[in-house]
């Protein structure tokens, strides 16, 4: 498309208006892109708005691992220990069970 006098002066009143420039694309009878590139090559811009978003941010607790109820404290020397009787006690009246006729 050329640009005469004509239509930028209509680019840059419509577009100080306010309109889109797909709106003004349609009113110059050309693509987007066109009116897009005319509108950068011009170095016209629009005043952006500050944001008006106010998000809170917020941490994420930290989460503590879950413990089963057989492992709520750690098993020291005294519960290896005690594991180990139990176990060799039960080796020790198991074969006296097994030869019971």
């Amino acid at each position: 498309m050329s640009w005469d006098d004509r239509d930028v002066a209509l680019l840059k009143e419509l577009w100080a208006l306010g309109h889109s420039a797909t709106q003004i694309a349609r009113r110059l009878g050309c693509s987007r892109n066109a009116a897009c590139g005319r509108l950068t090559r011009l170095d016209l811009k629009r005043g952006h708005k500050p944001s008006t978003a106010k998000p809170k941010i917020r941490s994420i607790p930290k989460q503590r691992p879950t413990l089963s109820a057989a492992c709520t404290r750690p098993a020291g020397k005294k519960g290896v220990e005690t594991l180990r009787e139990a176990a060799a006690q039960r080796t020790q009246q198991a074969p006296a069970l097994r030869h019971v006729s």
